[in-house]
């Protein structure tokens, strides 16, 4: 028997969204980690090799500024030790793994909301894949330069862009608006949603968060214990558990990235009911055609 299909554009409160998330993840678990397996896996691989590379790196300049009697003769080389070209390139990888993870998820939603059934045809993620995955990083780019120095001004403005901005993603994915468009269309369905869509954010944060910190804290334990009995440089378990953690909050991202898309949903529902109004077009349709729109 097939699942029911989940409709997307419904108005939801908090707690709704949340549980609405994780059905949808539960409906659509097959389908969801083949688009991660064959989409985000192989940079998120490559991310995290270069983070658990970058992180080994680190520790042993430290280590080397900690032992270096003259540091203070060239401080600018000893933190080249630290701060190594394989740090950056990890930084744009991770940037990069969250862009084509972010188009992915949207991609999926959408091929899912065209749908007539929950089955998710994979040829309408494929369309136009490569550049909706620019566009993504462009504004990626362009969100983490406005959250950065609106984050100078004491913090509070940062924080409430970053929360208006957070639905900027699906916008652009489901109503095909420019980037400019997109900003001020956050503003708009975001005005009188601010601090339920900042419990959200918050909210689903903390659940990605306690994972991949009890991952890390697991991580941490590993060294803590290498090298307190193998009495070496935890270099190698560093840089295993490093590549886990980077590897595993690919997947848990995909959480954030769902829930984002149903608020989203919820939002444009609260501000302009367009369920309501696509059943009402629906007037010369059949009557057993309208019995069906409106269940």
């Amino acid at each position: 028997m097939q699942n029911e299909k989940i409709k997307l554009n419904k108005r939801r409160d908090f707690g709704e969204t949340l549980s609405t998330t994780f059905e949808f993840i539960g409906q659509n678990f097959k389908g969801l980690f083949k688009l991660w397996l064959y989409v985000v896996a192989p940079i998120a691989l490559l991310t995290a090799i270069t983070s658990s590379l970058a992180q080994t790196q680190m520790f042993r300049g430290v280590n080397a500024i900690e032992n270096n009697p003259y540091i203070e003769s060239d401080p600018f080389g000893a933190l080249g030790g630290v701060f190594t070209p394989t740090y950056f390139l990890s930084l744009f990888l991770s940037v990069v793994a969250y862009g084509v993870l972010i188009a992915a998820i949207n991609q999926y939603l959408k091929a899912y909301h065209e749908s007539e059934t929950t089955e998710v045809q994979f040829a309408n993620i494929w369309r136009g894949f490569p550049i909706k995955v620019l566009w993504v990083l462009g504004a990626t780019i362009l969100i983490y330069m406005v959250v950065f120095f609106a984050c100078l001004f004491l913090v509070i403005p940062g924080i409430y862009l970053g929360v208006v901005l957070s639905i900027v993603y699906p916008i652009y994915f489901f109503e095909r608006k420019s980037l400019g468009d997109a900003f001020k269309r956050c503003f708009e369905l975001m005005s009188g949603n601010w601090w339920a869509s900042f419990g959200l954010l918050i909210v689903v944060g903390l659940i990605v968060g306690m994972i991949s910190g009890f991952l890390g804290m697991m991580g941490g334990l590993s060294m803590g214990i290498s090298a307190a009995f193998v009495m070496e440089e935890p270099t190698l378990m560093m840089s295993i558990w490093t590549a886990v953690v980077t590897f595993v909050s690919s997947i848990l991202n995909m959480v954030v990235v769902i829930a984002i898309v149903i608020w989203y949903f919820s939002l444009v529902e609260q501000k302009e009911g367009s369920s309501v109004m696509e059943k009402i077009d629906q007037i010369g349709m059949s009557d057993e055609e309208l019995d069906t729109m409106f269940r």
